[in-house]
């Protein structure tokens, strides 16, 4: 219970109350400031570096997203066409089963 408090503690002083009244813990105040969307705006465009930073890193380690089997890869002169439908399913489920962890974490 302890950890549960200190992430509650640390959402509200960091995005404010109205994540955490958008989440059904209640706070206080119910009104909506730019300054809690600001941080939101941030939060996301972090989130989005990271994934990519996670792409990158991936890329430079030698994994072969992009080139798996399934992936279907197009070639003809002046045209490429790429849809990477094996990894997208890979990485869609890697990315349910961290969302279901975190959030069962913070459920407890």
């Amino acid at each position: 219970m302890p950890m549960v408090r200190r992430i509650r503690s640390l959402m509200v002083n960091l995005l404010g109350n109205w994540v955490v009244d958008a989440w059904g813990w209640t706070v206080g105040r119910n009104s909506v400031d730019g300054a809690a969307i600001g941080k939101w705006v941030v939060l996301v465009g972090l989130g989005i570096a990271a994934v990519g930073g996670m792409i990158w890193l991936a890329s430079r380690l030698g994994l072969p997203l992009g080139n798996l089997p399934g992936d279907v890869r197009i070639d003809r002169p002046g045209f490429t066409f790429r849809a990477p439908i094996a990894t997208c399913i890979l990485l869609s489920v890697l990315l349910t089963v961290l969302v279901n962890v975190v959030l069962r974490l913070l459920r407890r």
